[in-house]
């Protein structure tokens, strides 16, 4: 299977896009979408994302030939059912009791609490630049993130991963793992934000767990996030 991944390694549903392909071990190749300068409005863009988000993913081989498909939820679908049309075990959404894996929630979880809220601090404080920047939306995005940080605090405690079952003492993988992860990465690569992610003892255990997969390792490699300008004022 060929897949081509249009990609931003500073955006992380982009980044969890990469790691869920890297966990199934599928071929990919990187298109890079350059937000800064735009692309996300890109005609071109818009013809395979028509909300402008990112990701998107191109297979080769998919339903009646070339398929794209848009957006972190729907990358997912289309890897997860892929995967179980080749009659493999799924990675992305492990199979559970019910047959309703608690991923599903924490994805959708994290997709509209955590992750908004760590993509407004990288464009406000890191990707955006000038008038274009609006300092005023950072300070609540952060309370928001510290939430989501509290939130897996108190539900982290007995798993390495948050698709927790109590078959599997350490839990499941699952892309809930691969959104939430590339989230938190981020504000480890931030000092300026003052995240203190040490302040979640357990979330942060998490964190360093997933960083240390292969999938992780490799998506990851080389990003890091320069210094913010000084005129900068990043809240506490």
């Amino acid at each position: 299977m060929a897949f081509t991944l249009y990609h931003n390694a500073f955006w992380p549903v982009a980044q969890a896009a990469r790691v869920a392909l890297l966990e199934q071990g599928d071929a990919c190749t990187l298109k890079n979408v350059d937000i800064a300068a735009g692309g996300l409005a890109n005609p071109e863009f818009l013809k395979l994302s028509p909300t402008g988000t990112l990701p998107v993913i191109v297979d080769d081989a998919g339903p009646g030939g070339i398929y794209s498909t848009w957006d972190a939820m729907g990358v997912a679908a289309h890897l997860h059912n892929k995967r179980i049309q080749g009659q493999q075990s799924p990675v992305l959404y492990p199979v559970c009791p019910d047959g309703i894996p608690p991923s599903y929630a924490w994805t959708s979880w994290a997709l509209s609490h955590l992750t908004p809220a760590m993509e407004t601090l990288l464009l406000h404080g890191k990707i955006l630049t000038g008038n274009a920047r609006d300092q005023a939306k950072m300070g609540p995005a952060l309370v928001m993130f510290r939430d989501g940080m509290a939130a897996l605090e108190r539900h982290i405690q007995a798993s390495s991963f948050v698709n927790y079952l109590p078959s599997k003492q350490n839990g499941l993988f699952s892309f809930a793992d691969a959104v939430i992860g590339s989230t938190l990465t981020y504000g480890r690569l931030i000092p300026q934000l003052k995240m203190k992610l040490d302040d979640y003892p357990k979330a942060y255990a998490y964190l360093q767990g997933l960083e240390n997969r292969p999938s992780f390792k490799t998506a990851f490699a080389g990003v890091t996030l320069a210094a913010a300008p000084p005129n900068i004022e990043f809240p506490q």
